[in-house]
């Protein structure tokens, strides 16, 4: 049932901000929104949000009710259908603004502490999209269920900075984009975003005799005196060294790094290319990894989603992929140290890790649900957030890391490979 509204006076029956920066960048698709409204958006009804509650792997028991009463709040009013259905299309189907809905005023006035569960029902509404769009790249249906455990992991993120109650940050639901561009893929205990090589990876090299490995910094690196990159908020004089990097098709001369997570200041190799090829190359399709929330990430696990990963590109997206990489807060290096016995600990262990540019608050809205404030006074009730504690009552700063692991190598995946080939031609510089 179309609805002719103004979107001022959308706005003034919501009580929302009709001047709201991100609210104002959807005007161009507002009219649309309001010329299609359905009625009741599917997706806020019970058959819809029913069967999708048992694919993300809440508990069903608890959301089911606060659903419900959503779903009847909405019902009951056409502005909030609007609002939906708004923001359904601008997320899933244009998707050129999606990234404005985490500063988009929420219709706090009609849904008071349900506004996370609201949104949770948006965000619920791309399940049906990527399943189609998964479909028809030929994959099993259980790819699109494994995909739909990412919403139960930003679950307990909303917890964690809502005194426990199940919702989802607004910051979070764009991500669901990917899926349905058929861009990520949950392929066993993590995920993959099919991207070609992101240029702040190292470059990487191999010995075609030897089997050494070697990873060198890109151009233009500033980097502090502990070899990690300058951090965003971090003042440029704090970088010892800006590296340098070469390569005319016979040598290829950069700074040395050391696979625990730092470059060598000062250390510049020299590979002759006669003897030592790249490992991938700036065309290459090179899958980031994402791990999503949930615990269980041993190295079992960790070993067969790459191998898996591997096995799902040749077969349905017809690639040879030569790496993985990611960069994320996770690899921190100072995780290592301070939660060694950790999955997480082991996993970096396995994997070429390298510097990469951060922040000093990396890592806090993922481990807390938020990053304002001071972090002194978050919660100390998990191993993880307390090892964010020790980090910086210690006075370090936060960072993030960088990994690379590839495919040539994952038969070796369990053995320290690279930190052993490392020590092996270079010494011990940790």
């Amino acid at each position: 049932m179309p609805l002719k509204i103004t979107y001022e006076e959308f706005c003034r029956r919501l009580q929302l901000d009709p001047e709201a920066e991100a609210l104002v960048a959807t005007l161009p698709d507002f009219a649309f929104s309001a010329a299609t409204l359905p009625g009741m958006p599917h997706f806020m009804q019970r058959e819809y949000y029913e069967k999708y509650c048992l694919w993300i792997g809440a508990d069903s028991a608890e959301l089911l009710p606060w659903m419900d009463q959503v779903s009847a709040l909405t019902a009951a009013d056409r502005m909030l259908q609007l609002y939906a259905w708004h923001a359904y299309n601008v997320l899933f189907i244009f998707r050129t603004q999606s990234h404005t809905f985490s500063s988009w005023p929420a219709a706090e006035s009609k849904l008071g502490k349900l506004t996370g569960i609201f949104d949770l029902m948006i965000a619920m509404s791309a399940i049906e999209l990527y399943e189609a769009n998964y479909r028809k790249l030929g994959l099993p249906e259980h790819f699109a269920r494994d995909a739909a455990k990412w919403l139960g992991g930003t679950i307990e993120i909303h917890r964690a900075s809502h005194q426990g109650f199940p919702g989802i940050c607004r910051s979070q639901v764009y991500w669901l984009r990917h899926y349905i561009e058929t861009r990520l893929f949950r392929i066993g205990r993590f995920e993959f975003m099919t991207e070609p090589l992101n240029t702040e990876t190292a470059r990487l090299f191999r010995h075609k005799d030897t089997g050494e490995i070697v990873a060198l910094c890109n151009d233009g690196w500033a980097l502090t005196r502990e070899g990690y990159r300058l951090r965003w908020d971090e003042p440029p004089e704090n970088a010892v060294v800006t590296t340098r990097y070469r390569n005319d098709g016979k040598i290829a001369v950069g700074t040395l790094i050391d696979p625990h997570g730092f470059a060598l200041p000062g250390r510049e190799t020299t590979l002759d290319l006669n003897v030592f090829e790249p490992a991938f190359r700036p065309h290459d399709i090179v899958p980031g990894v994402h791990i999503p929330a949930g615990g269980h990430m041993t190295l079992e696990a960790a070993r067969e989603s790459f191998k898996q990963a591997v096995d799902f590109y040749r077969r349905y997206l017809h690639l040879n992929v030569p790496a993985f990489c990611c960069f994320s807060w996770i690899f921190n290096t100072a995780f290592e140290r301070e939660l060694p016995g950790s999955n997480l600990a082991k996993l970096m262990r396995q994997l070429y890790l390298f510097p990469c540019p951060g922040g000093s608050r990396d890592g806090l809205f993922f481990a807390f649900g938020r990053s304002d404030g001071d972090p002194a006074t978050y919660q100390r009730d998990t191993s993880l957030r307390c090892a964010f504690h020790r980090i910086l009552e210690a006075g370090e700063s936060l960072r993030s890391g960088g990994m690379v692991l590839l495919t040539a190598d994952l038969d070796a995946f369990g053995t320290e490979f690279y930190r052993r080939n490392f020590a092996r031609f270079h010494g011990n510089q940790s």
